[in-house]
């Protein structure tokens, strides 16, 4: 195949771009065929975006790894999750921009149609999720005051609907003490003195219940690090957290712009094609060779298109023909015989 002028010129300077730093395994991150693009003027964009998928994959890991740390505070089962998801994360990345093609569709503009508006959103949404963290990571210290007082405000208010749920009891309860030790000073009676006891004994369990859920839930509410109540708390007070929102989601969205973006006439692209196809019709030829191999014969493999093993386009269905053009093609011995 042949390339233009300006193709020729990419090649000279791919060729001298003496800077990459392995550049086959890292555009091996994109599932991409350094062999073909080494000679078609692409290799810089290809490579540019690998270099960026592994900042992603960086930037994913300390994501991952600072919001597990808030939940499990536990250094080893910090690192292994944070590996193993921000690995899964980076891999269902790459799967979405191998999914955009490059394949003609009836459509007035290659951008705007439903296919790639989907998989644009479920990009931008995996850096949405990504930032995050990073931005509760990043506003930690300016945060802690602020999660402090959220503490001290739940812990009143759990400290008031505790009171307000033993508050009855024991109301009632020191009213009847009230009562029997009136009565025991006027009759000095052995029934009150006991009842008098029983009363503030009850008084006394229920105020250390009380105490007792008081403590546990400041104890639950000091080690829980809400995080959920951060990253609302810093996207809604801090306006340019926006701003750095937005850059993690155009920077999940450049290798797909930076890939997508190059011509599908592209002779990366034209020599892709050719070598899928090539490598299709091998396969399907390897087929038939090993078909008339197990009948021994050469049997003709019936299909329905007339571009096999393609199949994209089908063979026009045959008319009906009338009975005695069956007779004289499976049966012709039979023909004179049914005349």
């Amino acid at each position: 195949m042949l390339m233009n002028s300006n193709s020729k010129t990419d090649m000279k300077k791919d060729n001298n771009a003496g800077w990459m730093f392995r550049p086959k395994s890292f555009i091996s991150l994109l599932g991409a065929e350094y062999n073909l693009m080494e000679n078609t003027g692409v290799l810089k964009r290809f490579y540019l975006s690998s270099l960026i998928i592994g900042i992603i994959l960086l930037i994913t890991g300390v994501s991952i790894f600072y919001a597990i740390e808030l939940l499990f505070h536990n250094v080893t089962v910090e690192a292994f999750l944070s590996s193993f998801l921000s690995l899964l994360f980076v891999c269902i990345y790459i799967f979405v921009l191998n999914t955009f093609t490059k394949e003609d569709r009836p459509s007035r503009n290659k951008w705007l149609n439903a296919s790639n508006l989907i998989r644009t959103g479920f990009v931008a949404f995996m850096g949405l999720l990504v930032a995050q963290p990073l931005l509760v990571l990043l506003f930690s210290t300016r945060l802690e005051h602020d999660v402090q007082q959220y503490k001290q405000t739940l812990l009143d208010q759990h400290a008031q609907k505790i009171d307000q749920m033993f508050d009855s009891d024991i109301r009632k309860l020191e009213q009847r003490k009230t009562y029997c030790l009136e009565q025991d000073q006027i009759m000095n009676s052995h029934s009150y003195k006991a009842e008098l006891e029983n009363t503030r004994n009850k008084i006394a369990a229920l105020e250390e219940k009380s105490s007792n859920l008081k403590s546990a839930a400041a104890i639950t509410i000091e080690r829980n690090s809400f995080f959920l109540y951060q990253i609302r708390h810093v996207n809604k007070k801090y306006s340019w957290a926006w701003l750095f929102t937005l850059f993690i989601v155009f920077l999940f969205l450049l290798p797909g712009y930076l890939i997508y973006s190059i011509s599908k006439q592209a002779d990366y692209y034209m020599l892709k094609k050719a070598k899928e196809k090539q490598l299709i019709e091998n396969a399907y030829n390897s087929f038939l060779r090993h078909y008339h191999i197990l009948f021994n014969n050469e049997v003709e493999v019936f299909s329905r298109y007339e571009d096999p093993p393609f199949n994209r386009k089908r063979k026009t269905p045959p008319s009906v023909a009338s009975e005695e053009d069956f007779l004289n093609k499976y049966l012709p011995g039979r023909l004179n015989e049914h005349q």
